[in-house]
């Protein structure tokens, strides 16, 4: 529960309860405390909303992935439980604590990972290289679902988009405005750096939207002004219903991570908003990434500004190729989009409880 929000409510139809229990990114006891706490705590709720509703299907998220024990009981009792794999604890722990794959701690928690896995009725993973990795620990395909993150698009309207360019004091020249977590793992030093070299050629506008811990905040904004970006906006994260005005204004999208083995498989939701609003893409080259968006994109080498520096120019430099890339962007979102990605969710649902599988059916009752 962040500060302010109410322990139950209802949000868009469905009933949401919340633990009193802050999310605060240490060491790594910390990490444990929160994940027993909220294990312990998920456990007893879900036992009571299970004895009053009785569900048919219970959808766990991870992290952490061992939060499938949660449902233990229900399942025991013939709930069927999904689990959703957003991201591999294994490479979760050798990222966050620079720890080596062969270390204890990695070992342990690929251990957890892979009784959370027997422990579910079915697997949902968020791309194709993650249900690889699954398959290569010998979990049988037919048991896994790919649901990408895809965004439910939607077009920014002429008009909001003028109010943001106004309230952000942006000129005709182009800029280059990301919107997504703020924190290390994004590396957006190399980001601020990159544009601060494009700088020397014509000039950009940096904006950086996003939640994040101040202290990164704070050092980024020193970084911008070091690098002599001081007009650079660094601002905190807006209703997400804003998004694609703000992504709107940007003259590409921005795709940064560092490299680690947790970014080596993941798939950036916001690419895919990005090339909902048009926007050609520059991607740190990671493998998963680069998986789904293959020629639709150019990608630098993670960590190196400079090799970013020269991809955004392209761009800049070349109008056709920005319209090339992000026109091919804009197909890949259509092979992958919401409507695709809820299609399939909705069929395992159905798939789990033998019901027919029509907009006409009760939907199966789940948490």
């Amino acid at each position: 529960r962040d500060e302010g929000e109410p322990l139950d409510a209802v949000v868009d139809g469905l009933f949401v309860h919340r633990f009193p229990l802050p999310i605060v990114r240490g060491r790594r006891l910390r990490y444990v405390f929160q994940y027993a706490m909220f294990l312990l705590a998920a456990s007893a709720l879900l036992l009571r909303l299970q004895l009053s509703h009785r569900f048919d299907v219970i959808h766990i998220h991870s992290l952490p992935d061992f939060q499938v024990f949660c449902a233990l009981p229900e399942r025991l009792a013939g709930t069927r439980v999904i689990l959703d794999l957003h991201e591999a604890m294994p490479e979760l722990f050798a990222a966050r604590f620079g720890l080596s794959m062969d270390s204890w701690q990695v070992q342990v928690a690929g251990a957890l990972e892979r009784i959370s896995v027997l422990a579910a009725d079915r697997i949902i993973v968020v791309n194709d290289v993650m249900k690889a990795r699954l398959i290569q620990k010998r979990v049988p395909g037919e048991r896994i679902t790919v649901v990408m993150n895809s965004p439910s698009t939607s077009d920014a309207s002429p008009g909001e988009v003028l109010v943001k360019k106004g309230e952000l004091g942006l000129s005709e020249d182009p800029a280059i405005v990301y919107v997504g977590g703020v924190n290390a793992e994004r590396d957006l030093e190399t980001l601020v750096r990159a544009v601060s070299v494009v700088n020397r050629h014509r000039s950009v506008r940096l904006v950086v939207i996003g939640h994040g811990d101040e202290p990164y905040r704070r050092r980024l904004s020193d970084l911008a002004i070091k690098e002599g970006l001081a007009d650079c906006i660094i601002m905190n994260k807006v209703p997400y219903w804003q998004v694609p005005s703000y992504m709107a204004l940007s003259v590409l999208g921005p795709i940064t991570y560092e490299s680690n083995p947790l970014t080596e498989l993941a798939t950036p939701t916001r690419a895919l908003e990005y090339a909902s609003q048009g926007k050609p893409l520059v991607i740190a080259d990671l493998r998963a990434v680069h998986g789904v968006f293959g020629d639709a994109a150019l990608y630098y080498r993670p960590g190196d500004f400079e090799d970013l520096a020269r991809q955004i120019r392209q761009i800049l430099d070349s109008p056709d190729l920005a319209r090339r890339l992000a026109k091919e962007a804009t197909g890949i979102l259509g092979r992958c989009s919401w409507e695709i990605m809820k299609s399939r969710l909705v069929s395992l649902y159905y798939g789990l409880t033998n019901a027919p599988g029509s907009t006409t059916a009760e939907s199966p009752r789940s948490a």
